[in-house]
């Protein structure tokens, strides 16, 4: 989860912050469960998140990265790369390998950079609409 002080970077209130982090954290969630049934099928994907443990994601990204590490070893960079592509594809941005950036690495920049588009978009939208508002409030009187 993305700490409680970038709610004031980004500008939102507090129930708008639960809203996107739940909604990055749903996306997240889909991501790993697709990627992971597609990669190695129903039944060994069940096996891994049940112990991994399904509730991984709420201790941390990092948490669920060395629980796959664990189980997978080095295989796992290949799950967790097919992962990134997923979740970079499912919130539209273009993946970029960079050194010394691990899984977690990939996914706080991905949510950061998800948080950002999404605020812009939305105070964006919201100030079109308080013009649009001012301006018939203008019209009608």
């Amino acid at each position: 989860m993305a700490s409680i002080e970038n709610q004031n970077y980004y500008n939102v209130s507090t129930q708008e912050w639960m809203r996107y982090e739940k909604e990055f954290d749903k996306i997240l969630r889909e991501c790993i469960d697709g990627t992971l049934k597609k990669v190695l099928g129903e039944a060994t994907s069940t096996i891994i998140l049940y112990h991994i443990g399904n509730d991984s994601l709420s201790e941390g990204i990092e948490f669920f990265a060395e629980a796959l590490e664990r189980i997978l070893g080095t295989g796992a960079y290949i799950l967790e790369w097919a992962i990134l592509k997923e979740l970079y594809s499912c919130i539209e941005l273009k993946i970029e390998e960079k050194p010394n950036y691990k899984f977690a690495d990939y996914v706080k920049e991905a949510r950061t950079t998800w948080f950002t588009e999404k605020t812009q978009k939305e105070n964006n939208t919201g100030n079109r609409e308080n013009k649009k508002l001012t301006f018939s409030s203008r019209k009608s009187t």
